[in-house]
């Protein structure tokens, strides 16, 4: 018994009785629920058998607990312990952690009666019952009712109960697991307030972080598998929009913790990478040190719970892709792996042969082994546990340690054969004929004996050797003799005859031998990876199965420093082989994670851009365009786009046409309720609203104008109304509506959100681009905006249409868009003259040589289009020519300027 605590307990009982119950809540973030609820029984009866003095705040303290520890408790039951058992009278905050209780089974009927109760007590109502009557209404599924009372709460107690009746709203849809309500009522907690900084406003989200925390604990307790894997994009977006007020770091620890001690490891994992985002919160915290203590723990408690191989490294993959080889999560799992107490040595090794890769991919760490080797009980098992490490790569046993081989392994097989031979020398030969029939060579045994030897001569003498030294060192000639006496002519290895060896067999497609090559011999020192890495991969992902091309993989990862990488769109690539032939979305997520930790720097840049979009739209054509395509297909692909996009694989520009693909494919394959849906998951999760252009398409083409006046709303609550706009005016002009394009240019749009809607337009229609709708579109964006008069948004309009033409050829297209531009005052440079040019003659040539008289094959006579084609080529041409005399009279009075300046500079001297 602690005297001196039960003393200070009976001199200040209100302070310190609430202080310890409290500590059995939340707070002990490190113990399960069980343990804290057992914690908090045994604590409360030694308060009631000491017969300390109670007051209510200790009552409320322990209801707190109970309600943090998620125990089922009776309401009545426990105002009836207060007031009678106990005798205290209940104040608000008791009522209000009883109803807290009743709203967490959804029982309005008790609720009321319980604030009947209240009312009795002479207790007035405050703003927590509001909020509980709102969660029990949308628990309920009665989102109108809800709905309405936190509108009516906020203008009853004003707009500071917001968070209060949000929260609850929220989590009450993560409790009934209902995705598109919890997204809704997130939108609607949405507010915008400054940066922490910069003055810049950003959008967060109006409620406290505990409530935000409590909802991720909800998704992940609620999810399929527990670990609240598919719950992790929206969590994400979460935490990214979350207030951070004081005290955040340290919530965020315990909630870290809280997940880990319940098993629920992937939502662990995505808490952990908020660290990379809370610097300001850090200014007097120690990260390193903090990520250290908590990735042990992690470690720990995975192996002690003895989490699946293959869970570990979808974890692992997570930490390392989102810290780097900063924080050496594998190197802490294995270290827990290997030092558990309560784990056999084959069910270590089953965990060693799974994470190694991870960890030793060249295999130079064999030390790893010896744990293993320890903890084996008897010479048998560590012979086999060798012959296990052989198989996985460790072979050359001799650079273990040797004072711990001495101990462990050659001191027991000398004392064991010893005893049936007559010398050591004999012993010494069976010892290694034992050693060869578990798979070691003999050579690695004479480095053994070698270094056994050296110990033996060593002055330290506290180890002992159970052979004798003289009889080693004959053994040691003798094999020596036999091993290396006859120096074997080794065949030369010539790496230029070698790597053309792997170019022929490339050539030849010959997939086979290439693998073989590679699986003998490696890469050749002087390999160009740049060059051979696309076609390597494009014969493995055509020809070879999954154990063969993951095979190259680790050989690529492991050439990295040779220049090997592979870039963004080859891992593409790879996740759209292993999509087609896997047919698991989510198993592919997992996989991205492990290509990004082999390949950190295949990263996406402006460099590889066109690659990665056309990699991009195949990877997604093989996850949507499928026999049974589903939703829930559909939001897994999104899932995996998001995956790109946060491991840097792929980036999202503002003209972007991802989301256009996928609505494509919804509205052709489902309904135009799922594209809506589609659509609108983008613009939430992505802020990607450029599918509205086929949306609004679709909704013309079928008259829908219900349908289009809905898109158009819903757009402008994520987007600028003059985006919007723009972006509709575009739409209006391709469908060839130019009345209703007008009344929308006539609003004044600004040219840039004309500018960014006409390179919109021009990407969506990339594969058929419309030259038509590019002139129709200019003439009104010069007619209607200030695009005239804004130089660089007319360069922007010069590159994407002529970008446009030559990808088509339309040298007709370019000419009149030229002559356009002319007549508002908006040149062409020198260059762009040139590109023109070539465009028209191109043009020219094939019209005067196929089609139109004297010379055409078609012999059809020049129509007047035709004839105003002529007449703007010959202006054209007169422009041209007068830019080259610039251009020549320009570089005339420099080189005058700099014969001027040589001359003076002579006279001077």
């Amino acid at each position: 018994i602690d005297h001196e605590m039960i003393s200070v307990l009976r001199r200040s009982p209100s302070r310190y009785i609430p202080l310890l119950i409290s500590m059995c809540g939340c707070s002990m973030s490190d113990v399960p629920n069980d343990g804290r609820i057992l914690i908090l029984n045994r604590l409360w009866n030694a308060i009631l058998e000491n017969e300390f003095p109670l007051d209510i705040n200790s009552f409320n303290c322990r209801l707190s607990a109970f309600i943090e520890n998620e125990y089922e408790f009776d309401a009545w039951e426990m105002l009836n312990e207060a007031e009678v058992k106990l005798n205290l009278s209940a104040d608000i905050e008791t009522f209000n952690r009883l109803i807290e209780r009743l709203s967490l089974d959804g029982n309005i009927g008790a609720i009321r009666a319980m604030i009947y109760e209240m009312g009795k007590h002479g207790v007035m109502l405050d703003c927590f019952v509001d909020s509980a009557l709102v969660y029990c209404f949308a628990l309920r599924g009665n989102y109108e009712k809800a709905d309405a009372l936190v509108k009516q709460s906020a203008e009853k107690y004003g707009v500071e109960i917001l968070p209060l009746v949000y929260s609850a709203n929220i989590r009450a849809a993560a409790t009934r697991r209902d995705r598109d309500r919890l997204a809704k009522v997130l939108r609607t907690a949405i507010i915008l307030r400054p940066a922490m900084r910069t003055t810049k406003e950003r959008y967060a989200l109006n409620i406290p972080y505990e409530s935000v925390f409590e909802t991720i604990w909800i998704l992940s307790k609620s999810s399929i598998d527990g670990d609240g894997r598919e719950h992790e994009t929206i969590c994400t977006q979460m935490l990214e929009h979350t207030i951070r007020r004081s005290g955040f770091f340290k919530y965020l620890y315990r909630e870290v913790e809280r997940h880990i001690c319940h098993k629920r490891y992937y939502s662990a994992a995505m808490l952990l990478e908020e660290v990379k985002r809370v610097r300001d919160c850090l200014a007097n915290q120690n990260r390193t040190l903090f990520l250290k203590q908590l990735m042990a723990r992690f470690g720990n408690e995975m192996v002690v719970n003895e989490v699946s191989a293959s869970k570990m490294k979808e974890v692992a993959n997570r930490i390392t892709t989102a810290f780097g080889q900063s924080v050496r999560f594998t190197d802490m799992l294995l270290y827990s792996t290997l030092t558990c107490r309560h784990m056999s040595a084959e069910k270590k090794f089953d965990y060693l042969s799974e994470l190694i890769d991870m960890v030793d991919r060249r295999r130079e760490r064999i030390h790893l082994i010896l744990p293993l080797l320890a903890c084996c009980e008897s010479l048998a098992d560590r012979l086999k546990m060798i012959f296990r490490c052989s198989s996985i790569g460790y072979k050359d046993i001799s650079e273990i340690e040797i004072r711990m081989l001495s101990r462990l392994l050659l001191n027991p097989m000398f004392e064991l054969y010893g005893k049936k031979l007559r010398s050591d020398g004999a012993t010494l030969d069976r010892i290694s004929k034992v050693l060869k029939s578990y798979s070691i060579a003999p050579e690695v045994i004479w480095r053994i004996v070698m270094n056994w030897w050296k110990l033996k001569r060593s002055s330290d003498i506290g180890y002992y050797v159970a052979a004798d030294g003289l009889a080693m060192e004959r053994w040691l000639k003798v094999q020596y003799e036999a091993l290396f006496g006859q120096k074997k002519q080794a065949s030369h290895y010539d790496s230029e005859v070698s790597l053309q060896k792997l170019l022929e067999f490339i050539d030849k497609q010959d997939a086979e031998k290439v693998h073989l090559f590679l699986k003998l011999h490696g890469f050749p020192e002087d390999t160009d990876f740049v060059q051979i890495v696309p076609r390597l991969l494009e014969l493995y992902l055509e020809n070879q199965d999954w154990p063969s091309l993951k095979s190259l993989l680790h050989m690529l990862s492991l050439s990295n420093r040779r220049g090997a990488s592979l870039e963004n769109h080859h891992l593409m690539q790879i996740l759209q082989r292993h999509v087609a032939d896997y047919g698991n979305i989510p198993s592919s997520v997992e996989f991205a994670y492990e290509l990004r930790r082999l390949f950190p720097g295949a990263i996406f840049h402006k460099g590889n851009f066109y690659n990665s979009v056309i990699c991009a739209r195949n990877l997604f054509a093989a996850c949507l365009e499928v026999e049974d395509l589903h939703v829930e297909r559909i939001a897994q692909s999104m899932d995996l786009l998001r995956t790109l996009i946060k491991l840097d694989l792929f980036e999202l520009q503002r003209e972007e046409t991802i989301s256009d693909f996928f609505v494509r494919v919804v509205l052709s394959r489902l309904n135009w309720n799922e594209a809506l849906n589609t659509w609108m998951k983008f613009q939430s999760s992505l802020d990607c609203s450029n599918a509205m252009v086929r949306l609004l398409k679709y909704a013309y083409r079928g008259k829908n104008h219900i349908g289009v006046q809905f898109v158009l709303h819903k757009a402008k609550t994520f987007m600028l109304e003059s985006r919007v706009n723009a972006i509709h005016a575009a739409t209006l002009v391709s469908l060839r509506r130019f009345e209703d394009a007008e009344q929308l240019f006539k609003q004044r749009l600004p040219s840039f959100e004309a500018t960014c809607a006409f390179r919109l337009m021009n990407a969506l229609n990339f594969r058929k681009p419309d030259g038509e709708f590019n002139i129709n579109f200019s003439r009104m964006c010069l007619k209607y905006t200030d695009l005239a008069n804004s130089d660089s948004n007319c360069e922007a309009f010069h590159s994407e249409w002529l970008k446009t033409c030559e990808s088509q050829r339309l040298g007709e297209v370019a000419l009149q868009l030229y002559a356009l531009f002319k007549q508002y005052g908006q040149s062409l440079n020198p260059e762009q003259l040139q590109r023109v040019q070539l465009l028209v003659d191109q043009y020219d040539t094939f019209s005067r040589k196929w089609i139109y008289l004297p010379d055409g094959l078609l012999n059809v006579e020049k129509t007047e289009q035709f004839k105003e084609f002529e007449r703007q080529k010959a202006e054209l041409d007169k422009d041209v020519e007068q830019s080259q005399k610039r251009q020549l009279i320009v570089v005339q009075d420099e080189k005058a300027k700099e014969m001027t300046g040589i001359t003076m500079t002579q006279g001077a001297l």
